[in-house]
């Protein structure tokens, strides 16, 4: 049993609380067919398809692995403390984006503490004589940060190895706004409250706050139409940033459809073409009977020579 990162230290009035979507995530990726899925895409694939005239391939270049919207950072923190037992190998990157900028600082912490424990486990084991490389803790990834954006409005075109994206996908009249500057309390480009007029009446400070707070909350469970408003401009987006390796994890509920988000990936739909040899499975259910909030995650990616 692979740990979970600690949150103890996120502000769960401002982020989004681990619940049982994060947690399916953690249980979907470190799930034996998405571990194999991901060592034979990013390593065991490139050994076997080289043009090195010595029959040597050089080593693949490391996996760019990216969460949009992490939140409290609990996923991309558990991929990138358990690269080795996720990928066979230490030898990847991560990364998160995320429109709040509270939650860009909380997932850096979340990441920090959580390779910090992993180098913890790994030191006990080699005292033991137990490290083998299957138990966690004997290997982390490089982070590198979390940027604040709008999806993967940061990212560079074909950059992105494997993306993972759990996004607000409830059912909702109409979607909150998006904001601009940084979100309350946040001085770093004069859009926060420490900004605020002067002539603010006494009192409006723990109002303002507590209003951008829940616009903030708001961001990460408003889904918009169907649930789907965020999921489908990310979606339309992957022939962009994935690379031609790429690959994204993307978590769904009943009432977003999923069956047809499948069928509309495979059929090129969320961006105007046709196909183009991409896929989409579900690869991680809740199964459990939790009305139409029952989850599922798919793995979208195109097929490799």
């Amino acid at each position: 049993m692979l740990p979970t990162p600690d949150t103890s230290h996120v502000a769960y009035e401002r982020i989004y609380e681990p619940a049982e979507d994060s947690f399916l995530f953690l249980d979907t990726l470190a799930s034996a067919s998405e571990t194999a899925f991901l060592r034979d895409r990013f390593f065991f694939h490139h050994h076997h398809h080289n043009d090195a005239a010595d029959g040597k391939p050089p080593p693949p270049p490391p996996p760019f692995v990216v969460e949009i919207g992490p939140g409290s950072g609990v996923v991309i923190a558990f991929a990138n403390a358990q690269a080795d037992v996720l990928f066979g190998t230490p030898r990847i990157l991560t990364a998160a984006v995320d429109v709040n900028v509270h939650a860009c600082r909380a997932t850096g912490e979340t990441v920090r503490k959580a390779t910090a424990a992993a180098a913890a486990a790994a030191s006990v084991k080699r005292k033991e004589g137990s490290g083998n490389g299957s138990d966690g803790g004997i290997g982390s990834g490089t982070w590198l940060d979390a940027s604040r954006g709008d999806l993967t409005a940061p990212l560079r075109d074909g950059c992105v190895d494997v993306l993972i994206f759990n996004p607000p996908y409830v059912p909702t009249p109409e979607m909150p706004a998006t904001p601009r500057g940084n979100s309350s309390g946040d001085d770093g480009d004069g859009e926060g409250e420490g900004q605020r007029s002067k002539a603010a009446p006494a009192g409006s400070s723990s109002s303002s706050t507590f209003d951008a707070d829940s616009h903030l909350l708001a961001l990460s469970y408003a889904g918009g139409r169907d649930g789907m408003e965020t999921t489908e401009r990310l979606l339309a987006d992957l022939p962009r940033v994935l690379s031609a390796r790429g690959c994204a994890y993307v978590l769904l509920c009943a009432q977003n459809r999923p069956e047809e988000v499948k069928r509309r990936v495979v059929g090129g739909e969320y961006w105007g073409g046709d196909g183009l040899g991409w896929r989409a499975e579900t690869v991680g259910s809740s199964g459990k009977t939790a009305g139409w909030e029952k989850l599922q995650i798919i793995r979208i990616w195109r097929e490799m020579n």
